[in-house]
Protein backbone atom coordinates (compact mmCIF):
# COMPACT_ATOMS: atom_id res chain seq x y z
CA UNK A 1 0.00 0.00 0.00
CA UNK A 2 2.62 2.24 0.64
CA UNK A 3 4.52 1.99 -2.47
CA UNK A 4 1.45 2.72 -4.30
CA UNK A 5 0.64 5.79 -2.36
CA UNK A 6 4.50 6.76 -3.39
CA UNK A 7 3.79 6.10 -6.98
CA UNK A 8 0.52 7.52 -6.90
CA UNK A 9 2.44 10.55 -5.47
CA UNK A 10 5.16 10.26 -7.57
CA UNK A 11 2.80 10.86 -10.47
CA UNK A 12 1.51 14.12 -9.47
CA UNK A 13 5.15 15.37 -8.82
CA UNK A 14 5.13 14.98 -5.11
CA UNK A 15 6.78 12.45 -2.54
CA UNK A 16 6.99 11.62 1.35
CA UNK A 17 10.19 12.41 3.24
CA UNK A 18 9.06 9.27 5.82
CA UNK A 19 6.48 7.24 6.76
CA UNK A 20 5.04 6.59 10.07
CA UNK A 21 2.87 4.12 11.34
CA UNK A 22 1.75 2.77 14.81
CA UNK A 23 2.31 -0.85 14.77
CA UNK A 24 -0.30 -1.45 18.38
CA UNK A 25 -3.77 -2.08 18.87
CA UNK A 26 -5.64 0.90 20.12
CA UNK A 27 -6.51 -0.84 23.97
CA UNK A 28 -2.33 -0.87 23.85
CA UNK A 29 -2.73 3.23 24.67
CA UNK A 30 0.49 3.67 23.81
CA UNK A 31 2.23 7.10 22.84
CA UNK A 32 1.61 6.48 18.92
CA UNK A 33 -1.16 6.03 18.23
CA UNK A 34 -3.47 9.18 17.50
CA UNK A 35 -4.70 11.20 18.75
CA UNK A 36 -1.24 10.86 20.93
CA UNK A 37 1.35 12.97 19.68
CA UNK A 38 3.76 10.32 19.42
CA UNK A 39 4.45 10.22 15.51
CA UNK A 40 3.97 13.82 14.71
CA UNK A 41 6.52 14.65 17.72
CA UNK A 42 9.46 11.71 16.16
CA UNK A 43 8.59 13.16 12.58
CA UNK A 44 9.00 16.73 13.92
CA UNK A 45 12.39 15.35 15.90
CA UNK A 46 13.52 13.63 12.95
CA UNK A 47 12.40 16.19 9.92
CA UNK A 48 13.12 19.50 11.50
CA UNK A 49 9.61 20.37 11.28
CA UNK A 50 7.62 23.48 13.09
CA UNK A 51 4.42 21.74 13.84
CA UNK A 52 2.46 25.18 14.82
CA UNK A 53 3.16 25.47 11.22
CA UNK A 54 2.18 22.60 10.19
CA UNK A 55 -1.10 20.91 9.23
CA UNK A 56 -2.92 17.60 9.81
CA UNK A 57 -5.34 16.67 7.26
CA UNK A 58 -7.89 13.42 8.04
CA UNK A 59 -11.13 12.35 8.10
CA UNK A 60 -11.46 10.96 11.60
CA UNK A 61 -11.65 13.11 15.38
CA UNK A 62 -8.53 11.18 16.32
CA UNK A 63 -6.66 12.88 13.13
CA UNK A 64 -8.47 16.64 14.43
CA UNK A 65 -7.36 15.59 17.96
CA UNK A 66 -3.49 15.29 17.10
CA UNK A 67 -3.98 18.38 14.90
CA UNK A 68 -4.52 20.17 18.09
CA UNK A 69 -2.28 17.95 20.60
CA UNK A 70 0.83 19.07 18.86
CA UNK A 71 -0.48 22.53 18.00
CA UNK A 72 -1.15 22.37 14.62
CA UNK A 73 -3.74 23.24 11.72
CA UNK A 74 -6.44 20.47 11.56
CA UNK A 75 -7.69 20.45 8.31
CA UNK A 76 -11.18 17.82 7.79
CA UNK A 77 -11.93 15.75 4.13
CA UNK A 78 -15.38 14.66 3.46
CA UNK A 79 -13.89 11.57 2.44
CA UNK A 80 -13.54 8.28 3.90
CA UNK A 81 -15.54 9.28 7.28
CA UNK A 82 -15.01 12.56 7.08
CA UNK A 83 -19.03 13.38 6.13
CA UNK A 84 -19.76 11.10 9.24
CA UNK A 85 -17.08 13.21 11.57
CA UNK A 86 -18.48 16.51 10.13
CA UNK A 87 -22.29 15.34 11.07
CA UNK A 88 -21.19 14.40 14.22
CA UNK A 89 -20.86 17.79 15.71
CA UNK A 90 -19.51 21.36 15.45
CA UNK A 91 -15.64 21.34 15.15
CA UNK A 92 -13.47 24.17 14.23
CA UNK A 93 -11.51 22.79 11.40
CA UNK A 94 -11.70 23.79 8.53
CA UNK A 95 -13.47 21.16 6.19
CA UNK A 96 -12.50 20.34 1.86
CA UNK A 97 -14.25 17.94 -0.27
CA UNK A 98 -11.05 15.78 -0.71
CA UNK A 99 -7.57 15.42 0.10
CA UNK A 100 -6.72 17.39 -3.32
CA UNK A 101 -8.99 20.43 -2.26
CA UNK A 102 -7.29 20.05 0.90
CA UNK A 103 -3.50 20.30 0.26
CA UNK A 104 -4.44 23.30 -2.82
CA UNK A 105 -5.54 25.82 0.12
CA UNK A 106 -2.80 24.45 2.26
CA UNK A 107 -0.18 25.90 -0.75
CA UNK A 108 -1.95 28.79 -1.05
CA UNK A 109 -2.11 29.28 2.56
CA UNK A 110 1.29 29.06 2.71
CA UNK A 111 2.74 30.72 -0.31
CA UNK A 112 0.54 34.12 0.79
CA UNK A 113 2.46 36.37 2.21
CA UNK A 114 2.04 37.17 5.96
Amino acid sequence: MNQRIERLLAAEGAHLDRLYHCPHAPEARCSCRKPAPGMALQAAAELGLDLGRSFVIGDKPADLALARAVGATPLLVRTGYGRETEAAGPDAARVFADLGAAIRWVVATVAAPL
